[in-house]
């Protein structure tokens, strides 16, 4: 409902500028959480990184499916 009656208040530029601006907050809050949070809960986790850069699922596959 919201997206819609946004859509409807201003221009389609308007309305399609908006979620671009978001994107680079999106973007900074991945990088922060898959390389800085992440390693650090897992340090007090588990104490040790071990492993942590190298798995399938670690931060650089949850960054590349999030991109």
């Amino acid at each position: 409902m919201l997206i819609t009656r946004s859509a409807r208040r201003t221009g389609i530029g308007r309305y399609a500028w908006h979620p671009a601006c978001v994107s680079p907050g999106l973007w900074v809050c991945l990088l922060v959480s898959a390389l800085v949070v992440a390693p650090l809960m897992t340090l007090h986790e588990l104490g040790t990184l071990r492993g942590f850069w190298s798995e399938p699922g670690g931060p650089f596959g949850y960054l590349r499916h999030n991109w």
